[in-house]
């Protein structure tokens, strides 16, 4: 879809009861009335749109010249960036050129690409200038804007056709000098060639933590011939190259086993359940999987806590189950 005249309107963001938000931002046409494609999805989230059906179209707006391209939300976070920023992208090569890239962001500080580096790695990959970026403070009015539709929505489904999206940015990645073939060689400590299992820790990282006891559940992993990954100790471009060498994935459901949308076809993908998602199992994480053609595995939480708060793992439970899960999977 391609509008003339369209207005965005400024994120905002209102804390609602019982933790629900009231969340505005979005584009109108030329009359001011609302285009639901530029909604931001809210089904399985704790948001609630608040966008109104009609505007005044004769409001006052900053004017952007030239054709724009709106990409929808633009996020910090890691797993909201992966499945959600991405999502628009498959129209930067088949709708362009472009003048402007356009976004909302999804709360809080907007994304900073030049500090954030996925999004830097993925806007060089998609040829998105940095300095032609626009994040929406304001009423805009646009000469002209496209508006693609988004191929995944979180909790909800996502368009086969997404997983060309990931594709384009593993081979952006392998094509970096220091990530192509035999990169492992040069690194002290990890292995250059043979079976390479990776379990994503999240012990020192800064936010949610689902783990009281992750040292504990690290060495069994280690025991069963993992390694332990810290994503956050690695550049973007190195993490997908380890991820296609992987053979093996696994870690606590969340963003970080997101990353199975690259790994190679028929990858097994260990999800370990929190409190949060007792059995590990997420829809998101299934959409993930589907898309780069990995296997879906769980090993549901034994333990104590409950939902945010940081639990403790039964270890005997858990060793025992990824012995079980390991057979079933020849591994």
């Amino acid at each position: 879809m391609e509008l003339e005249h369209a207005i965005a309107t400024p994120r905002a963001v209102v804390a609602m009861p019982q933790r629900k938000k009231l969340i505005r931002g979005c584009l109108y046409d030329r009359d001011g009335s609302r285009c639901p494609a530029s909604q931001r999805s809210a089904r399985g989230e704790h948001f609630i749109l608040g966008d109104p059906d009609h505007i005044d179209p004769h409001q006052s707006a900053r004017w952007v010249p030239g054709r724009s391209i709106y990409l929808g939300i633009s996020s910090r976070h890691y797993g909201h960036f992966l499945l959600e920023t991405l999502s628009r992208f498959w129209a930067l090569e088949q709708l362009g050129p472009f003048d402007h890239y356009v976004f909302h962001h999804l709360y809080g500080l907007p994304l900073t690409p030049r500090w954030f580096q996925p999004a830097r790695e993925c806007f060089a990959c998609f040829g998105i200038p940095l300095d032609r970026v626009i994040v929406v403070r304001r009423p805009l009015r646009f000469e002209r804007v496209v508006l693609p539709t988004a191929q995944l929505e979180i909790s909800n489904g996502v368009e086969p056709a997404m997983a060309a999206t990931y594709r384009r940015v593993v081979e952006h990645c392998l094509a970096q000098p220091d990530c192509g073939p035999g990169f492992l060689h040069r690194l002290r400590g990890w292995p250059g060639d043979g079976p390479l299992r990776l379990y994503f820790s999240r012990r020192r990282v800064h936010g949610n933590r689902p783990m009281r006891n992750e040292r504990q559940v690290e060495r069994v992993f280690t025991a069963a011939g993992f390694r332990i990954l810290h994503p956050q100790q690695w550049s973007f471009a190195r993490q997908v190259a380890l991820y296609q060498r992987a053979e093996i994935i696994a870690g606590a459901e969340g963003s970080a086993l997101h990353n199975s949308v690259f790994v190679r076809p028929g990858t097994p993908v260990i999800n370990v359940g929190t409190p949060r998602r007792n059995s590990g199992l997420t829809l998101n994480q299934l959409m993930c999987d589907s898309l780069s053609g990995a296997e879906s595995h769980f090993l549901p939480f034994a333990g104590t806590g409950s939902c945010g708060e940081r639990a403790y793992y039964d270890i005997d439970v858990l060793r025992t189950r990824l012995v079980a899960l390991l057979g079933d999977v020849g591994a």
